[in-house]
C-alpha cells in the first residue's frame, strides 16, 4: 500500500510505531528510504584479531595483519576505543616475527635485479597487479580502497618512491560503500590521505624542501639506522588517520598514527 501511494505521487507516509519500531523500520527498509540491513562486510578498515576486542591499531601494519598478530600475540589485552601513550602502554613491546615465507622463488617472482630502476619496477609492477608478492604486504595486491590511486603510485614507484601503505582521503563516505566503507550500515566514514614509503636521503630532503608550499602535508621519516630522524609533525602524541560517524555511537577511531 506504501509503494502504491508513493508511485502515485503521495508526497510522504505517516507510520505509528507503537514502540514496535522494527515492523516500521523494515517497512522503511522495504521501501528503499532507509538503508537494509545487510551483513557487515568489513567491520573495521582493516583485518581484526579474531575472538579480541581490539578496536584501533596503527596504520604500518594495515597491510601485515598476520605480520601483526604474530608481534602481539603476547600482550594480554588489545587497544580499544583509543590507542594512548605507547610509551606508558603495558600490553607488551612488539616481539620479533620471524623471517618471512614467500610461495616460490623470488627471483622467478621479481626477476634478477640489476639496477636501482629493476627495484622500482617490481613495486611498481605491484601497484599494477602483475607481481603479487612484496615483503611488505600479506595481501597479494593493493588494497582495494587504494585502487583509485593505481595511476599515480605506478609513478611515484616508477621514479623511486616505493610504496608500502596508502590510503586515500575519504570526506564522509557511506560506510555501505563498496570497497572504501566499513563498519555499520547508516554512517559515515572519514580518512586523511596517507602514504607510506622507501625513498633516498637526497629524494626525502627534495621532498621536504617543497613542503612548505603545502601546509597541510604533515611527515615523518628516519634511515635504516633509526639515527637520523626527520619530522613535520606538530607533536608526538598519536592521531587519528581513519574514524567513522555511526547512528547511537560515539565517534570510532579504529586508525592512527603513532609517532613514538
Amino acid at each position: 500500500m506504501c509503494r502504491t501511494l508513493l508511485d502515485k505521487g503521495t508526497p510522504g507516509v505517516h507510520m505509528y510505531s507503537l514502540n514496535l519500531e522494527k515492523t516500521v523500520v523494515g517497512i522503511l527498509q522495504n521501501l528503499g528510504l532507509i538503508p537494509a540491513k545487510a551483513s557487515i562486510e568489513r567491520p573495521l578498515p582493516w583485518e581484526a584479531y579474531p575472538k579480541k576486542n581490539e578496536s584501533v591499531r596503527p596504520i604500518f601494519w594495515g597491510n601485515r595483519p598476520r605480520s601483526y598478530l604474530g608481534r602481539t600475540i603476547a600482550w594480554l589485552d588489545m587497544p580499544k576505543s583509543c590507542w594512548g601513550d605507547s610509551g606508558k602502554r603495558e600490553m607488551g613491546s612488539y616481539e620479533h616475527f620471524g623471517p618471512r615465507a614467500y610461495k616460490g622463488d623470488r627471483k622467478e617472482l621479481w626477476g634478477e635485479v640489476k639496477s636501482e630502476q629493476d627495484v622500482f619496477n617490481v613495486f611498481a609492477s605491484f601497484c599494477k597487479g602483475e607481481t603479487t608478492q612484496l615483503p611488505w604486504s600479506e595481501k597479494g595486491k593493493m588494497a582495494a580502497e587504494s585502487s583509485s590511486l593505481t595511476g599515480r603510485m605506478v609513478y611515484v614507484n616508477t621514479n623511486g618512491l616505493l610504496t608500502i601503505n596508502s590510503q586515500p582521503s575519504l570526506n564522509g563516505v557511506p560506510s555501505e560503500t563498496a570497497e572504501l566503507g566499513w563498519g555499520p550500515a547508516g554512517g559515515y566514514v572519514y580518512q586523511k590521505a596517507y602514504l607510506e614509503f622507501f625513498c633516498s636521503v637526497d629524494k626525502l630532503k627534495a621532498i621536504i624542501k617543497q613542503l612548505p608550499g603545502y601546509p597541510s602535508i604533515t611527515y615523518m621519516g628516519t634511515d635504516v639506522s633509526g639515527t637520523s630522524k626527520y619530522g613535520g609533525l606538530p607533536s608526538e602524541a598519536p592521531f587519528a588517520v581513519s574514524w567513522g560517524v555511526f547512528p547511537g555511537k560515539e565517534i570510532v577511531q579504529p586508525t592512527v598514527v603513532d609517532p613514538k
